[in-house]
């Protein structure tokens, strides 16, 4: 199964470098000017022509990723417009309003903050379970 992104655009330039990127099995192939036009992203750096020396494709410029397939079809449609996911919503009439992102991304960080909390703790704790047990097992005397 292959997803072809940059049909959906107008090529400016047809002798730019294309990059497939195979994602578990599912290829997707774009514009390597695709992907760094998001420079503050995994594959905007990547691809970077300063880092081009630390890539290494396999054949016809491919690069392997073990993650989801199906799932970077909305990591690609991000990269090539952000406002399609918009527009979907709002024929859906789902409302989804950026204040409601902010909702989402505040609870989620209140929650790794508490499970940061609790690792935190369970550290602690064990540290202090550990210094019982040498406390207990090695016991050390001073001379007098």
């Amino acid at each position: 199964m292959s997803y072809h992104p940059e049909k959906k655009r107008k090529r400016e330039n047809s002798n730019e470098e294309k990059v497939v990127l195979n994602i578990s099995g599912i290829k997707y192939e774009t514009l390597q000017s695709t992907l760094t036009a998001r420079p503050d992203t995994l594959l905007g750096t990547m691809f970077q022509e300063r880092n081009q020396m630390m890539l290494h494709p396999t054949n016809n410029n491919e690069y392997f990723f073990d993650r989801n397939g199906r799932a970077f079809h909305y990591i690609m449609e991000f990269y090539l417009n952000k406002q399609e996911l918009d527009e979907e919503l709002d024929y859906f009439q789902i409302p989804f309003t950026n204040s409601k992102l902010h909702q989402v991304h505040a609870k989620l960080i209140e929650d790794i903050d508490e499970f940061v909390d609790l690792i935190i703790d369970l550290v602690y704790e064990g540290m202090r379970m550990w210094e019982e047990y040498i406390l207990i097992h090695y016991p050390v005397t001073f001379p007098r």
